[in-house]
């Protein structure tokens, strides 16, 4: 499939240089779309495809509408749209508030909102190492009372990956902390049975229930097919 972006007023092919992007990423992208799309006429054919494609691929064209986002724009949104200990779902008022603040910013609240989950995905990411040195601390404070929530914004990590941390610093092993989330309500005592399930509630970054986020990529990628069978 042939993709050209489209803008207010002229069409560009995706791989011509744009004036954000030098000569070297142009090429790269192309490089990158040859290879992908050499995948299908290799010998043997890669893990996954299958032998025979029903119905055979088409080459279709299509003019994409796109509405980049521009750098300082994303580093002025990104102080609106991420809280310290923020990450889970957001009430309809917090998303309300977030769409009348970056009114005049050149950014669709859906952009804005996908910004966010980009963003708490990558503090997720470099909070690791943090919790995992500081876990000895992080247990002594929950074990002192201090919540799970408290903790998980105290350190701007999320929740359920500060509770790791806790088992963490009490000496567990990955294999038993993995094994204890799973089946939490036999395996963990009271108290970290409900701080688990309060972290659970409030992380959509790190949770060990993962079937609501799956729910939705399986929609996404239902409407996104149904789309392109369409065109």
């Amino acid at each position: 499939m042939t993709i050209r972006e489209k803008g207010s007023s002229e069409k560009k092919d995706r791989t011509q240089k744009t004036p954000s992007r030098g000569r070297n990423s142009t090429r790269e992208d192309t490089e990158a779309i040859q290879r992908a799309l050499d995948r299908f006429s290799a010998t043997p054919l890669p893990t996954g495809i299958p032998e025979s494609i029903e119905p055979p691929p088409t080459k279709i064209e299509l003019d994409w509408m796109v509405k980049g986002v521009s750098k300082s724009a994303q580093d002025k949104v990104s102080e609106i749209v991420t809280r310290k200990g923020e990450f889970g779902y957001l009430p309809q008022e917090r998303v309300d508030e977030i769409a009348t603040e970056i009114e005049g910013m050149n950014i669709t609240l859906e952009q804005a909102l996908s910004l966010r989950a980009a963003l708490n995905q990558e503090k997720s990411v470099f909070s690791h190492g943090r919790l995992m040195r500081r876990s000895n601390e992080l247990r002594r404070r929950y074990d002192q009372g201090e919540s799970v929530l408290s903790l998980s914004k105290r350190f701007d990590a999320p929740p359920v990956n500060t509770f790791r941390a806790i088992l963490t610093g009490r000496g567990w092993s990955k294999n038993k902390i993995k094994e204890s989330l799973k089946s939490p309500q036999s395996r963990l005592k009271q108290r970290d049975y409900e701080q688990f399930q309060l972290a659970e509630e409030a992380d959509r970054v790190s949770s060990v229930n993962q079937s609501e986020t799956q729910s939705a990529a399986e929609i996404f990628e239902e409407i996104l097919c149904s789309h392109f069978t369409q065109l």
